[in-house]
């Protein structure tokens, strides 16, 4: 909460003592960022990286598909876990919170958190593998696999550092009855 002195008149000032528009505009900037200091966990670049991963193994995987074999297991599980991150993961991780309180119950979220995070890391490893077979590989396929593999990685590291957020958030919270998420938790919008 912002604490103004009060208005002092001041003698110059032959007007009354409301602010200008300019004063007012700067108040509304200050409130705007002191009240969003804490939002650590911007959802954007989830959803971003996850759909650069949708489309680098869906690519990977047509490419299989044309050539008259069937895709890669490890490219699947990568694409299935790009689907479910877009799909039920950052919806349920963004949207209880704000809409549905009820829903929004801290071990809900962090098993949430912790089984995207596994599948992020058993994707992007399983990816990581079989692409080591790609070294040297200058094909539009092999890029695109290497791209999945790099993208998915950096989704485990986001999403291993909002684990951790939620496991702490369940350590402070262990001995109340309370269910709801941290408020550093929310996802905030600009």
């Amino acid at each position: 909460m912002l604490i103004l002195p009060p208005a002092v008149p001041s003698p110059t000032r032959a007007r009354d003592a409301s602010p200008t528009t300019s004063e007012q505009l700067d108040l509304a900037t200050t409130k705007e960022r002191i009240g969003s200091t804490n939002s650590t966990t911007d959802p954007w670049p989830g959803p971003l990286l996850a759909l650069g991963v949708l489309i680098s193994t869906a690519f990977v995987a047509n490419q299989y598909d044309m050539g008259g074999g069937g895709s890669p297991s490890q490219v699947n599980f990568l694409l299935f876990t790009s689907v479910w991150t877009l799909v039920l993961a950052l919806p349920y991780l963004v949207f209880s919170y704000r809409y549905f309180p009820d829903a929004a119950h801290k071990f809900g979220i962090f098993a949430a958190e912790f089984v995207t995070m596994v599948f992020w890391f058993g994707g992007f490893i399983a990816l990581a593998v079989f692409t080591t077979d790609f070294l040297g590989c200058s094909a539009p396929v092999c890029q695109a696999a290497q791209a999945a593999t790099a993208l998915g990685a950096i989704e485990w590291v986001l999403f291993m550092i909002s684990t951790v957020m939620s496991i702490v958030h369940l350590w402070r919270t262990r001995n109340s009855n309370d269910g709801r998420p941290a408020p550093e938790m929310e996802a905030r919008t600009v």
